[in-house]
């Protein structure tokens, strides 16, 4: 099993470094897996192509699952700061959506 499939939190490796990062994120981006936490930021690699990442079942998934603790993806980011909100946990939140011009941000 591949590091890959164990760990979807970069910020849980026992070393990181900028090689390792990287490594990882690449490794992830083969496999179309986009999505990868580094603690409580998510990062996300445009796939440059269609993905079913998307789709009605997805999204139901991230909003009814009760598990804390979702695969990253940006439907977990939004769950993840709406119940913190509501609940509130946090009253005020900010994400920051940063990128290359023409990466994928919309």
């Amino acid at each position: 099993i591949s590091m890959v499939d164990k760990n979807d939190d970069l910020a849980k490796l026992s070393l990181l470094t900028e090689d390792i990062l990287l490594e990882h994120l690449k490794e992830r981006y083969e496999r179309d897996l986009i999505y990868t936490y580094l603690g409580d930021i998510l990062v996300a690699v445009n796939p440059f192509h269609e993905t079913s990442l998307y789709t009605a079942q997805i999204r139901d998934f991230y909003r009814y699952s009760t598990d804390i603790h979702k695969p990253p993806h940006v439907y977990a980011l939004v769950d993840f700061v709406y119940r913190n909100v509501c609940h509130g946990i946090y009253e005020q939140q900010c994400c920051v959506i940063s990128g290359e011009s023409g990466s994928g941000k919309t």
